[in-house]
């Protein structure tokens, strides 16, 4: 394994990328969570959280926010209609929604322990969660509902659930993943996968790099404690045929973590690699952050987190800023010891977005963009200019401070190069702003970006 490590490490420095040294402590939170997660929500340039785990006994389904821009936290006042924590955060595509894109959550931990039934989602533009009554979660082992804890992930628009764990009686842990197709129409939306993980474990902690799914670590239940493991498998979805395919072991084990995962050619560093940031192995939490090579095949050890922690939220804030974690990987909350008192410290590892790469040698300016508003401040009008290096959907809106959509100046598919738009300080209903701080909020392939706007009156 130190050969592993030490092959792993020098894949980094040939690929060229450039490391912080450290994760810097971000905003605490008004919420103390653990067994929860959240994720990045492009329409409004938030991070949702779905409720969690509030000390030994308790749980929440109050829904929170955080802006990356401003590093503020705030109560969306509405609450799911199941609180359950041991989840990860979905975002889909969803026609049949009153939102395009939605939150999903399957399955998690009622706070009398049980493992719950529903799907769920919230709509954080209409503000609406809810059951999906038409598709609850399938998932058993027997006659014993099974929750796949942290091991949900979405590839290709779909909602991948691998592993899972209950504790009603033997068997504990399932083999199987399930599938969430939010494109099927309602009541078949489930279905299950015919290859099974290596081994039957919970608390899989997912990623995905290039269209590939990637079930890292778990654990395995004995009736009385849960083993973190080793394994690490992966599902390639264009070849299902293949099943799951054991990969190199992880250097310790872990589970109840969580991942991120960078396509080859990411704007933000790590192309083809997975960073795992912080590690449980029940009862205990550790700080260890490790590197996966997915070309090499083989693991490195990451900066430490400066907390030690396991059952936390994990997302990724994209963007083009370069500090303030935007964009940047992102941990929060989980717990030390035991439940009671949850954390609610958050830090990033600040990324930075590259608007240079390499083809044949030669260095090629990616096009895709917002620039900065011109002029700014302003009382009259500004223009904003974006750039496209390929033809597909844009969206650039006007919020304010508080996160509320004021003007959509964009909205739809638009062909490749430079365009502009000009913005007369006036709402969608045509009535002028007050004066102000706004933000433009750009989004277009996998590129998202916000400028500062002030208005003058």
């Amino acid at each position: 394994m130190k050969k592993a490590l030490v092959l792993g490490a020098l894949g980094l420095l040939l690929a060229g990328m450039a490391f912080a040294q450290a994760w810097t402590p971000g905003p605490p939170s008004p919420f103390y969570y653990t067994r929860f997660d959240g994720e990045y929500y492009s329409p409004t340039g938030k991070v949702y959280f779905l409720g969690g785990r509030v000390g030994a006994s308790t749980t929440s389904g109050e829904i929170y926010s955080f802006d990356p821009v401003t590093a503020t936290f705030a109560d969306e006042g509405l609450a799911m209609e199941v609180p359950v924590s041991n989840y990860n955060v979905c975002l889909l595509r969803d026609p049949a929604g009153v939102d395009t894109l939605a939150l999903f959550v399957a399955s998690g931990r009622t706070a009398a322990g049980a493992q719950a039934t529903v799907t769920q989602v919230y709509y954080p533009i209409s503000g609406l969660a809810m059951s999906l009554t038409s598709d609850p979660w399938p998932g058993r082992i027997g006659a014993n509902v099974v929750s796949p804890a942290n091991g949900q992930i979405v590839c290709n628009n779909k909602m991948y659930c691998m592993g899972g764990f209950q504790q009603t009686a033997p068997t504990y842990c399932t083999d199987s993943t399930w599938i969430y197709d939010p494109l099927q129409p309602a009541g078949s939306r489930w279905s299950r996968l015919t290859s099974l993980l290596a081994i039957p474990r919970g608390y899989v902690t997912p990623a995905v790099v290039d269209g590939k799914i990637y079930a890292i670590g778990g654990c395995t239940y004995n009736g009385t404690a849960l083993r973190a493991q080793y394994i690490v498998e992966r599902f390639d979805p264009a070849n299902p045929g293949a099943g799951w395919v054991r990969m190199a072991d992880l250097p310790d084990t872990l589970g109840e973590s969580q991942a991120f995962g960078f396509d080859t050619g990411s704007p933000y560093g790590f192309g083809g690699h997975i960073i795992v940031a912080g590690k449980g192995q029940w009862p205990n939490e550790f700080a260890d952050c490790y590197d996966y090579n997915v070309a090499a095949n083989t693991w490195a050890t990451f900066p430490a987190l400066n907390q030690a922690r396991r059952d936390h939220a994990g997302f990724f804030v994209p963007g083009t800023d370069g500090t303030n974690g935007i964009p940047g990987m992102w941990v929060l909350g989980g717990r030390v010891g035991a439940d009671s008192p949850a954390l609610n410290m958050s830090e990033y590892y600040q990324l930075t977005y590259s608007a240079v790469e390499e083809q044949g040698g030669v260095r090629l300016e990616k096009l895709t963009g917002l620039q900065a508003p011109v002029p700014n401040p302003f009382s009259g009008k500004t223009v904003l200019r974006y750039s496209l290096a390929k033809s597909g959907p844009v969206s650039l809106a006007i919020y304010g401070i508080t996160g509320q959509r004021v003007r959509t100046l964009v909205q739809g598919v638009r062909p490749a190069g430079t365009s502009e738009v000009a913005w007369d300080g006036r709402d969608d209903f045509g009535k002028a702003v007050g004066a102000g701080v706004y933000f433009a909020r750009f989004a277009a392939e996998k590129v998202h970006s916000t400028e500062r706007i002030t208005v003058l009156r």
